[in-house]
């Protein structure tokens, strides 16, 4: 197992699915139209997609270590 699939709405989780292989269903509320600040936005996606990237890296080697020394 990976991760988990999360459905937020309005700050409350609306599902969650933590099988391998699956689809989620969940209600949420669609809010009215904003202004986007896109510079703002893209930024903050950068910024996220670099934590991921280390943050993933750490996960997947906590993972292979647990694997294998279970597998021993």
């Amino acid at each position: 197992m990976c991760g988990v699939t999360l459905i937020v709405n309005d700050g409350k989780i609306a599902a969650v699915d933590r099988q391998e292989e699956g689809i989620t269903f969940g209600t949420i509320t669609v809010g009215a139209s904003v202004q986007q600040d896109r510079t703002r936005r893209d930024q903050v996606e950068r910024a996220f997609l670099e934590w991921r990237c280390g943050e993933m890296a750490q996960r997947y080697e906590r993972t292979q270590a647990r694997l294998k020394k279970t597998s021993q």
